[in-house]
């Protein structure tokens, strides 16, 4: 039965003679002392063929030796032979009956044969004939007679211990798991109960009565005896959990909310404990509120500092709120600590990229991919990070090494390509930014940042414009307002030569809100200059000059159109 206490068993030291009796051995003649010395060392070598021939040789020259039958009993029992084994553990035990060890022995030989009663009455045999040690001796006498069914005589032995000893933790385990297996359940539930009154400070008499009341599903007794216990000692957070889970299976939520939080805030439980409730309260009741969730992350992280999983818990509820800086120390303080996942890198990296600390998402991304070379994100978080500080060289070390782990993953996979496809261009390998380009598009067709850089950067070379018009013409039609895609689209019909249908095409831009853009009022002057409108061209440029941070081409530009 799932209740039955475990009772510990009590060893004793055995002498390095394992009980062989000296005495008798050294005043035999020499041949027997040289062939039991033989015998020994084979039994020492885990040789038990060749011990018992030595032993044999023993025997016929002392028949009435009581340590060759000791021996003689260990071997055969290593060697699975029970009838030898049980015959020469008795043997020794006749032959010499006040040596305890020897029906140590007869014990052992006993129980790895089943045979309980036998093995019990050899070891209370064994504890009449020690000073020392013989409450030990009798407790496992007991747990054999129980194994043994032979529940009277446990209780009787259990009786004298008592009586003998007092009141004893181990005594009253293996009473109650006799009265149990006897069917006696109310009586074992006295007992118990009986004794929790008489020591109230006894943990161990309220763990077995709160073990007994919920294996018997005794909810009203087993919420009083929590109740006490919390009262008795409000600190022990273990007692609190144990009253959040009762009220927790009988559906009773708020009662079982306020438990979890009162166990968060007990003294006695350790950082993991902590949060594995919060995480348990969080996810199962949508009545706490995120602020509890916040408060209690907050206590946590507070009370254990220096442990890895409470700064994690913080950051995970720093970053749902938004509180995106808090997250990110709370992060770092979590690598810190040594509390080195996975899910903890992926965490800080995506929100470093997302504040622009690209090189601290540089640094952390290379720290992730060191200790996870399969982390798709650490490749994809590292690389785009890389661009963004103009790394490109380390930006296609990067998203190289990440592409061929993203088979599966689409997102990633593009972000990768794309990645590589704007670094290139960026380190004027043209073949090989195009190459990307048409890569990504084959990924991600609609994707509008890979249409329209596509298609102005062909623009840009004067390359391919019909494959550029093409492209940007489709990303038009995903977002047909966008002031950045119809200047692209402009600037494509302008290098074509098609300098009207440009003109309409900025314009549009302009009133999309491309008026700011130092851009695209420049790309309109250059369509106006083209078209001969150097009055209106001039007014573009100097809109342009406002924003721009490259004045002179600009200034350039104006001196160079006819003032008409």
């Amino acid at each position: 039965m799932v209740l039955i206490l475990p009772a510990p068993k009590f060893g004793f030291a055995q002498q390095t003679d394992e009980g062989v009796d000296l005495a008798a051995v050294h005043s035999a003649s020499l041949p027997f002392d040289n062939t039991f010395m033989e015998a020994n060392r084979a039994m020492m070598i885990a040789n038990y063929t060749e011990a018992l021939d030595y032993l044999r040789q023993c025997m016929a020259l002392k028949p009435n030796e009581a340590s060759v039958h000791h021996l003689m009993a260990k071997a055969y029992k290593e060697l699975e032979r029970p009838d030898e084994a049980i015959f020469h553990a008795g043997e020794a035990v006749r032959l010499n009956p006040q040596n305890h060890w020897y029906y140590v022995a007869q014990a052992e030989i006993y129980e790895k044969y089943n045979y309980f009663r036998q093995a019990a009455d050899a070891l209370m045999s064994a504890s009449s004939l020690v000073t020392k040690g013989s409450e030990g001796l009798q407790l496992q006498a007991v747990d054999l007679y129980i194994q043994g069914m032979e529940y009277k005589t446990a209780l009787k032995v259990l009786d004298q211990l008592e009586k003998k000893v007092g009141y004893d933790d181990d005594i009253t385990r293996r009473r109650y798991n006799v009265l149990i297996k006897m069917g006696k359940r109310k009586k074992a539930e006295k007992l118990l109960e009986r004794l929790k009154e008489e020591k109230p400070e006894s943990d161990m008499l309220r763990g077995a009565l709160l073990n007994h009341y919920k294996y018997f599903k005794q909810v009203k007794k087993t919420e009083k005896l929590l109740l006490e216990w919390t009262a008795f000692d409000p600190t022990n957070g273990e007692v609190w959990i144990e009253l959040g889970n009762l009220y927790a299976e009988n559906q009773q939520p708020a009662k079982a909310i306020e438990a979890y939080k009162k166990a968060i805030r007990a003294t006695n439980l350790d950082a993991r404990k902590r949060v594995e409730i919060l995480l348990f309260v969080s996810s199962r009741y949508t009545s706490i509120t995120f602020d509890e969730i916040k408060e209690l992350s907050v206590f946590i992280a507070q009370k254990h500092p220096y442990a890895p999983e409470p700064q994690a818990l913080l950051g995970d509820v720093l970053a749902k709120e938004g509180s995106r800086i808090e997250a990110i120390q709370a992060y770092q303080r979590t690598l810190r600590n040594g509390g080195d996942k996975e899910s903890v890198y992926q965490q800080l990296i995506l929100l470093l990229s997302e504040e622009g600390r690209n090189a601290e998402a540089l640094t952390y991304a290379q720290e992730c991919i060191q200790k996870y070379p399969d982390n798709l994100l650490g490749y994809a978080i590292g690389a785009m990070s890389a661009f963004q500080l103009s790394q490109y060289d380390k930006a296609v070390e990067l998203a190289e090494a990440g592409l061929p782990k993203a088979i599966g993953n689409k997102p990633l996979k593009f972000q990768l390509t794309y990645v590589l496809a704007e670094s290139y261009h960026k380190l004027g390998n043209n073949p090989a930014s195009d190459e990307y380009f048409e890569k990504a598009l084959n990924i991600d067709p609609n994707n509008i940042s890979a249409l329209n850089n596509f298609a102005y950067y062909l623009a840009e070379r004067g390359e391919k414009l019909d494959k550029a018009l093409m492209l940007i013409t489709r990303a038009n039609k995903l977002q047909p307002a966008n002031a950045t895609l119809l200047d692209t689209w402009a600037w494509v019909l302008y290098k074509r030569g098609e300098y009207t249908d440009a003109l309409v095409k900025i314009q549009k831009a302009i009133e999309n809100g491309g008026s700011e853009v130092s851009v695209i009022q420049e790309h309109y002057g250059d369509i106006l200059h083209k078209l001969g409108f150097y009055s209106q061209a001039l007014a573009a440029y100097s809109a342009a000059l406002e924003t721009a941070k490259d004045k002179d081409h600009l200034l350039l530009k104006i001196r160079n159109t006819p003032n008409r």
